[in-house]
């Protein structure tokens, strides 16, 4: 029995025809690309096109502006003002006399609101007059003046009074930590996405190969069949064994249209630009450069697993939101329904006399003997309190509603990290298993090769171990892909993926290096 091998086509020709296939379904294909095949440029892309790291960018500015806004109650107020007015009195008895008036006055001021409430108003003006009866002399009267305003019951307090700037500030630096996990969970979905991508490549690789596999046997049973060493109705097994092996490759082939589909969707980018760079794809993390070593090393990764939690920056975003909220709360309940204002005035006059407009001015270095005091007291009472008392409800259910989000959170949080580690361990215990069966399969399928030709075993062996060659291989695929995923997420839910430092210009570059995607954090050993 004689069993040569003359493939058609080598596999790696096959794939690239295949590989060239799909993507001339893909649209666009003449556009410019960008995307050069490499996980780390995928995660790049990320960053700076997904939208909803986007999305997590304007609402920090979004709070910034709110913080500003926030602020402005405390900016001081300059005002300034000149105003003219003229006036004609009819003099009943002169029968028909008017006396003609002005009134012309400058004025200045500043109004600052301090922490407490407390309102300082310093004002200058001057007024000159002038009428045909009494004050032909055109006196120009100047008044310097320092006001206060001291809230007694409602807006009195710098925990009333600054509640919505701390309060903002809080929602801003919690609108960071969120940015910063938005971005964790958009780098997670790509790199996982670009696995996916990357096995069922390789899956359809294997497809391929079966299915030269398949073609080899047919055209050598058919020479076999010729030669009549083997009966020719047996060339039907072979047929259909080829049937099968071509579905299967059609159904590998859909599968990574679909993982692309999937990768365009998590990087925000254009499916057509992903399909030319499928031969640069990098190629899975290896076991023994992922520093699983760290893992044997229990007191470290006790320690780094207890620090886990608090690294968490949705946490420490839904923290800040419950500060934030309990600070509103808090000014709410504080805050009265009725208002108390003191006011206190203390300032001087002064006066000058004459035509000339340059005298106007000097009224005020021209002060009187004595200081002008004013004091007084208003007291505003609502007729009800509907207004404060929906405040307060509404505050206090969204504390209580931050606190809720912040257990829950924590609850869960609590057990990531570990239920991680477990996922870790299998994936690994996984890719060593498939490693193992796809290098005896290999060499079970030779020795069943060479068996089948020496007519030691039948064709239906040769089918079952060229079977379990392939199902091996696609699983050590998987195996891989499932551990690449495994370290990726392991980093995520440790909060070790990239850890900028809080603050505008560190958050945009954070710290991810390439390596935090295929390996264990080093801060295992810390």
């Amino acid at each position: 029995m004689r069993f040569s091998c003359q493939p058609i086509q080598s596999v790696s020709e096959t794939l690239q025809v295949s590989i060239l296939m799909l993507t001339l379904v893909l649209p666009c294909l003449a556009r410019a690309q960008v995307f050069s095949g490499s996980l780390l440029e995928a995660v790049q892309l990320t960053l700076s096109q997904e939208a909803s790291i986007a999305s997590g960018r304007l609402q920090m500015t979004a709070n910034q502006g709110l913080l500003l806004s926030a602020r402005a109650a405390f900016d001081p107020v300059w005002t300034a003002g000149i105003s003219q007015q003229k006036t004609v009195t009819p003099v009943p008895a002169t029968g028909g006399d008017v006396l003609d008036g002005s009134q012309l006055v400058y004025q200045a001021g500043l109004s600052q609101r301090l922490a407490s409430g407390v309102v300082i108003n310093p004002t200058v003006s001057v007024t000159r007059l002038h009428d045909e009866s009494t004050n032909y002399t055109a006196p120009s009267i100047g008044n310097v003046a320092l006001n206060v305003i001291v809230p007694l019951r409602k807006g009195s307090g710098s925990a009333v009074v600054t509640a919505p700037v701390t309060a903002a500030s809080l929602s801003l630096d919690a609108s960071r930590h969120s940015y910063i996990y938005i971005r964790g969970q958009a780098v997670v979905q790509t790199v996982n996405a670009y696995w996916e991508v990357v096995a069922a490549s390789k899956t359809l690789e294997i497809a391929l190969q079966a299915e030269s596999r398949a073609e080899e046997l047919l055209v050598n049973a058919r020479k076999l069949a010729q030669a009549d060493e083997i009966p020719k109705a047996d060339l039907l097994k072979y047929e259909v064994r080829r049937v099968a092996q071509n579905a299967d490759r059609l159904s590998a082939a859909l599968q990574l249209s679909q993982a692309l589909q999937a990768l365009s969707a998590a990087m925000n980018a254009p499916m057509e630009s992903l399909g030319p760079a499928l031969h640069r794809l990098d190629a899975f993390p290896k076991a023994v450069d992922a520093r699983l070593g760290l893992l044997d090393d229990p007191a470290g990764l006790a320690r780094f697993l207890s620090g886990s939690t608090e690294r968490r920056a949705d946490l420490r975003a839904a923290e800040q939101a419950l500060r934030a909220a309990n600070t509103l709360a808090d000014a709410a309940q504080r805050n009265s329904g009725s208002q108390l204002d003191l006011s206190f005035s203390v300032g001087y006059n002064g006066l000058t006399e004459g035509s000339a407009g340059a005298s106007t001015l000097r009224a005020l270095g021209r002060p009187a003997g004595g200081a002008n005091i004013g004091v007084q007291l208003n007291y505003t009472l609502p007729g009800g309190d509907s207004e404060r008392q929906g405040l307060i409800l509404q505050r206090n259910a969204a504390a209580e509603l931050a606190q809720t989000n912040l257990d829950a959170l924590r609850l869960r949080a609590s057990s990531d990290a570990m239920t991680q580690l477990e996922v870790l361990r299998a994936a690994i215990a996984q890719l060593d298993k498939a490693s193992t069966q796809r290098r005896l399969q290999t060499t079970i399928f030779e020795n069943e090769k060479r068996s089948y030709q020496a007519g030691l075993s039948t064709l239906l062996d040769l089918f079952t171990t060229e079977s379990q060659l392939t199902a091996y291989q696609t699983g050590w695929v998987q195996a891989q892909r499932n551990f690449a995923q495994a370290l990726v997420l392991f980093r995520f839910q440790t909060a070790s993926l990239f850890v900028p430092a809080i603050g505008d210009s560190d958050i945009e570059a954070g710290a991810l290096q390439p390596d935090s995607l295929t390996t264990l954090p080093e801060e295992l050993h810390n």
